[in-house]
């Protein structure tokens, strides 16, 4: 494929980008001699430490091959089969995991509150509390929120706490889908307990592979009664993996050096520039803030069509009657000025 079809790509996905530097370094640099297996290694040791470090307290950290898996995995040691999961319309766990909860939970329900527009609030968290018919009813056991969210907003630390405190007062887990953790801190400039464990978060699917890295996805329990025998629930779904160094090296990469934060800081600042240059263009409206790395907007079907016709990949959002499109770590900002004149053509 040539260089132009790829860099039309990039607005489609952060998954589409490549490994930075850093990572694929850090890789080759394990790649020597031999080395125990299966998560017993010493670049896994240092991995688990560096993440305890980044989120400055003692938590269990396990490595996953994907974010479906640290999520459906994460919710399988909170929820029992009639057990039922709240969590946002647009939430992943709802949308995009194909039954995966469902699946690892033993058929715990997801029910869904909230604005397709905007982030949760406590009322929508206990609003299922007053519309539960007791043993008649899946019995709410777990609240999952992601942060950033589907759209790209951010929970501050104080709506995390606010959160946290209504899920935990009717005896509730709390789970954080963290698959754009990293672009959250990036854009809020607080520390990674302040958006996390601080504010209650009982354990949480964090994601590094969005943000400039390979496989490098890891469930943290905060709680750590939660990881109880979770080696075992690991190896028995398939996500313990035996050459594992070279998924902690996919993690150190990130975290030394503070490169996912490099990494963090362009993706949202392209995604800015690129907001900023959709809200010169007549026709093209932007749905909701961009605080992140992600923009949705709404353009006339024929410029869609013409770009997509022309190379550009980028997604559809229907229910929300909108266009996706998504900043990475290695997007520049010539790439940007280059969309933004193919979408002036098209207008």
């Amino acid at each position: 494929m040539t260089s132009d079809y790829n860099n039309k790509l990039q607005f489609a996905s952060d998954n589409y980008s490549p490994a930075c530097d850093s990572v694929l370094k850090k890789i080759t640099a394990v790649s020597t001699g031999f080395a125990v297996s299966y998560g017993e290694d010493n670049w896994c040791h240092e991995a688990r430490q560096q993440i305890q470090q980044f989120f400055e307290t003692d938590c269990e950290v396990y490595f996953v091959f994907n974010g479906t898996a640290a999520n459906a995995l994460s919710l399988s040691t909170i929820c029992q089969p009639y057990h039922g999961i709240i969590t946002h319309p647009t939430s992943h766990i709802q949308v995009d995991e194909s039954g995966a909860p469902e699946f690892f939970t033993h058929g715990s329900k997801i029910f869904c509150y909230g604005d397709n527009l905007k982030k949760f609030k406590a009322e929508d968290i206990s609003k299922i509390c007053h519309e539960s018919h007791g043993v008649h009813s899946s019995k709410p056991n777990c609240f999952s929120f992601s942060q950033s969210t589907e759209v790209g907003l951010v929970y501050t630390p104080e709506e995390i706490k606010t959160l946290c405190q209504e899920a935990h007062s009717h005896g509730w887990k709390v789970h954080m889908d963290g698959a754009r953790f990293f672009n959250a801190i990036a854009q809020q400039k607080v520390t990674p307990r302040e958006l996390s464990w601080q504010g209650g978060v009982d354990v949480m699917s964090f994601g590094g592979t969005k943000n400039g890295s390979t496989m490098a996805e890891a469930i943290v329990f905060f709680n750590k009664e939660l990881a109880n025998e979770f080696g075992w629930r690991q190896k028995q779904t398939g996500q313990l993996y035996s050459k594992s160094r070279y998924q902690a090296a996919a993690w150190l990469g990130l975290l030394e050096n503070e490169v996912w934060l490099q990494n963090a800081k362009n993706a949202n600042a392209q995604a800015a520039y690129l907001a900023k240059g959709l809200r010169t263009i007549e026709g093209i409206e932007l749905l909701y803030p961009v605080e992140t790395n992600i923009l949705f907007a709404s353009m006339p079907e024929k410029t869609a069509k013409a770009l997509l016709d022309d190379g550009w990949r980028f997604y559809d959002f229907p229910k929300i009657g909108a266009w996706r499109f998504v900043c990475s770590w290695c997007t520049k900002a010539e790439d940007v000025d280059r969309f933004l004149q193919d979408i002036r053509k098209n207008v």
